[in-house]
């Protein structure tokens, strides 16, 4: 096989590249390193640059994994709900009697 060349990506046969004229080789190689730049750009999003997050693509927004910590946070708080810490009794409504009693112990004067 004869050999070839690699020029963005694409492999070309050593024969045909000598054949072309000098001032083409050398716009084709210029283009292929501005590609090449560009290329390595468009792989920077915030994460792994300086830039901001608001100039993410939409892609790259829906492409983030979602953050297990503070999910599973926000999940251990409402499991608890209003019942507070195990062992502990909730507040305390009223007197704790029903409004029979109640009524007796305002009669009696107890309360």
């Amino acid at each position: 096989m004869s050999e070839t060349i690699t020029i963005a990506g694409i492999e070309i046969p050593k024969a045909d590249w000598d054949a072309t004229p000098a001032s083409v080789q050398a716009v084709v190689m210029v283009l292929s390193e501005r590609l090449a730049h560009i290329e390595e750009q468009l792989k920077q999003n915030s994460r792994n640059s300086s830039r901001p997050p608001s100039s993410d693509t939409l892609s790259q927004r829906q492409a983030k994994p979602e953050e297990p910590s503070s999910s599973k946070r926000r999940e251990s708080k409402r499991s608890q709900g209003a019942q507070g810490k195990k062992g502990h009794r909730g507040p305390a409504k009223g007197f704790g009697f029903y409004p029979v009693e109640a009524a007796h112990l305002l009669s009696v004067g107890v309360i």
